[in-house]
């Protein structure tokens, strides 16, 4: 999954040092899918900066309830996940740079569901009833509208 995650500097005296960034997906508070670090980057007065990190979640292992309840979901035609950053900043006022501060992010993504039963589809679990044994199904994932975010530092 490939998300764009863009970040607005509105002050015009403090820049933004993002020192550390990784970005992961969560399902009902279950990471989805492993940390990817993104560049650090110095953002300046007014400025804006984009990310678009690309995560997958082949080697995560989740608990039984949250791939039923997923599979739930994406029968029922929506799935809420939340896409979290993590890290550290530093901010720079003139030429004093404070201490670091530590950075969480959550932006919420409500995806739409459809797809089709298919064998040797690309998600691995059957998430329609009805599907035999040993067919897959694969899954199209989108984004219903953009979000906002809740940032803690």
């Amino acid at each position: 999954m490939q998300v764009t995650i863009a970040s607005r500097n509105p002050n015009d005296r403090v820049g933004v040092y993002y020192k550390t960034l990784d970005a992961f997906t969560t399902y009902r508070d279950e990471p989805v899918t492993v940390p990817v670090s993104m560049p650090s980057i110095y953002q300046g007065h007014k400025d804006v900066s984009v990310w678009s990190p690309v995560m997958s979640g082949d080697a995560v292992p989740v608990a039984q309830y949250v791939a039923d309840a997923m599979k739930q979901d994406i029968a029922a035609g929506y799935v809420l996940l939340h896409v979290k950053v993590e890290g550290r900043v530093k901010w720079k006022v003139g030429s004093w740079v404070s201490g670091g501060y530590h950075l969480f992010v959550t932006c919420p993504a409500l995806l739409a569901t459809s797809g089709s039963a298919v064998a040797g589809g690309a998600f691995a679990a059957s998430a329609a009833s009805g599907v035999p044994a040993g067919v897959n199904t694969t899954v199209s994932l989108k984004f219903t509208h953009p979000a906002d975010c809740t940032v803690d530092v």
